[in-house]
């Protein structure tokens, strides 16, 4: 059971959005789970696209964070 039982989650792909990556994190950390950490891991490719957008995505949270936060 994934709600209750989660420890880590293994991204194999990375998200345009931001909301994308949280939404899939935040599976791992609902309420209900008997643990109270929750490792995400992210395989990324060695100048490969996937660097690009996981570095893009970053970037973009980082603005909505400010955006938010002042």
């Amino acid at each position: 059971d994934l709600n209750r039982w989660c420890t880590d989650i293994h991204h194999l792909d990375v998200p345009w959005k931001p909301s994308e990556l949280t939404q899939r994190n935040g599976r791992g950390h609902r309420q209900g789970n008997v643990n109270a950490e929750v490792t995400a891991h992210y395989y990324l490719l060695k100048r490969s696209m996937d660097v690009y957008r996981f570095q893009l995505m970053v970037k973009k949270q980082r603005g909505i964070d400010e955006l938010w936060n002042g």
